[in-house]
């Protein structure tokens, strides 16, 4: 989804070209771990990704994306959290997760997929997070307070780690 729409952003601005001025070049794409990684040919590639991607709608409900040097990319913990019941907008969803449980930066947590499930009812949100949060986590058993109750998470183990590397496909 992003790489099509980036492809056609960056076909846009390459077919309005007047040859007046230089045009993004790239080495490469790949995408693992959740993770789109774009090699760019220069400094003025860099920034124009930058640019084209910070002014990019949100694709999908929570995403937030941003461009980043490979070496500030942090091992990603995934986690998967059912909540049961009528769904909500996400939004509003997120919002109380992160009053209820102010002692984790659920903020900053990446949101790799949601979905509205219908048997049984219920939204599933797969996040993304670092290593000091997914301690975090792990010591407070999984859980997170959602309205009245306690929602566990689904981590992974201690040693699964999804780490920046080439793609599993």
């Amino acid at each position: 989804m992003v790489q099509d729409h980036l492809a056609k952003i960056l076909d846009q601005y390459l077919f309005s070209s007047t040859g007046e001025f230089q045009v993004p070049t790239f080495k490469g794409w790949r995408y693992s771990d959740d993770i789109l990684r774009i090699s760019c040919e220069n400094i003025h590639s860099l920034e124009w990704l930058k640019k084209v991607v910070g002014n990019l709608p949100p694709l999908w409900e929570g995403a937030h994306l941003k461009v980043v040097q490979e070496d500030q990319i942090s091992k990603i913990h995934r986690v998967a959290l059912w909540i049961s019941g009528e769904p909500e907008e996400f939004a509003i969803v997120k919002e109380r997760l992160e009053v209820q449980n102010s002692w984790t930066d659920i903020d900053n947590w990446r949101v790799f997929h949601t979905s509205l499930k219908e048997n049984p009812t219920g939204r599933l949100i797969i996040f993304g997070v670092g290593e000091e949060t997914h301690a975090k986590l792990i010591a407070k058993g999984g859980k997170l307070n959602y309205k009245f109750s306690s929602l566990k998470l689904k981590l992974t183990n201690p040693g699964e780690v999804h780490a920046p590397g080439p793609s599993r496909k």
